[in-house]
């Protein structure tokens, strides 16, 4: 019986080294031993669940715009209120177009959204595209600043997680650290010659000094 009880002790200690199961028995009594994951372990499964939940997040968002647009990214309205983007008739419009056309006029009246929504797309396409150069001409200084803050609070109130990280942010550009680049300035400025660009985002170009020239430069870029 002595050896019983000593082979019965060395499979308890065994059981107790290799068994996955909640709950083992002790062979020094009756008592019942709860076995749970190492704290640590818990923490890194968690943190690898989530990391796998955000990764389909972003190839979601990178397949659809629409998606994106209305659950990440955040304007600010009229009365200084941060809103989520919710797109309107016309801007789905102009989505729509340029969604189906490497190249679109839109003749419009004022306050309809579309410097918003263009900012949008060229911000999800420099966002979710290695190496993508966007460029933003408008008429005067007043409306680059304008446009470059609809460009900042896109990613500033992205998830941190969403955030592609920065390698320069000044006052006219923005170069995520996949190569992807934002650059804005006047129709008068001569930074962008000499450089290619995937989209370019001609604003209020009727108002620009020298409309044929500008844009025949700038288009060669492209």
């Amino acid at each position: 019986m002595r050896g019983y009880h000593r082979g019965r002790r060395a499979l308890h200690t065994l059981v107790k080294k290799i068994s996955g199961a909640a709950l083992a028995k002790s062979s020094l009594g009756n008592k019942p031993l709860n076995f749970s994951p190492d704290a640590s372990y818990l923490s890194l499964m968690k943190k690898r669940k989530q990391a796998q939940k955000q990764l389909a997040e972003i190839r979601k968002c990178k397949a659809d715009f629409l998606y994106f647009a209305r659950t990440y990214l955040r304007i600010i309205d009229k009365n200084g209120k941060r809103q989520p983007l919710r797109l309107n008739p016309a801007q789905e419009k102009i989505w729509d177009a340029l969604r189906d056309h490497d190249k679109v006029m839109v003749l419009k009246s004022r306050q309809l959204g579309s410097s918003t929504l263009i900012a949008a797309v060229f911000f999800w396409e420099a966002l979710f595209n290695a190496n993508r150069r966007v460029a933003v001409v408008a008429h005067t200084g007043e409306a680059v600043k304008n446009i470059f803050r609809i460009y900042q609070t896109f990613w500033q109130n992205l998830p941190k997680w969403l955030q592609m990280k920065r390698e320069a942010a000044n006052a006219n550009e923005m170069v995520f650290a996949h190569g992807a680049r934002i650059k804005i300035g006047s129709a008068k400025s001569e930074s962008f010659r000499g450089a290619t660009y995937d989209c370019i985002h001609a604003s209020e170009y009727a108002f620009w000094s020298d409309i044929k020239q500008s844009i025949a430069s700038l288009f060669q870029t492209a």
